[in-house]
């Protein structure tokens, strides 16, 4: 899918790879509220793992939290194994743009703020 919607849509096709994946996660976070106890508020760091085993449980990719600061709201997320890593050697440059929309609906919830700033870099 994501190769052909970049054959079709060029660069297009990451800002709509990028709204599917928020989409996506959106929807991801809403599962794992229901999943969890009714009288249960998850935490940061419980809704990261959840979201974390989730995702890997479904097939999109491996996630290591690395240096995440819940204070100052900064920290790396690595991702192995994502859905769109066979694009990386064709492309040669980081286009995992579904996966971006998915961890910035994460992060969104995690930190309570619409602004989310991620910056693939490998």
């Amino acid at each position: 899918m994501h190769e052909e919607m970049i054959n079709i849509l060029g660069s297009g096709a990451f800002t709509i790879l990028w709204h599917i994946g928020l989409r996506k996660g959106k929807m991801l976070i809403k599962l794992i509220k229901k999943l969890a106890p009714a009288d249960a508020e998850l935490k940061q760091k419980e809704m990261l793992e959840a979201f974390k085993q989730l995702y890997q449980a479904g097939g999109w990719g491996i996630i290591e939290y690395a240096e995440i600061n819940m204070k100052q709201k900064t920290g790396k997320i690595r991702v192995y194994h994502s859905i769109a890593e066979s694009l990386l050697k064709k492309y040669d440059m980081p286009i995992c743009y579904y996966v971006k929309g998915n961890l910035t609906a994460l992060l969104q919830e995690v930190f309570g703020c619409e602004a989310v700033y991620l910056n693939e870099v490998k």
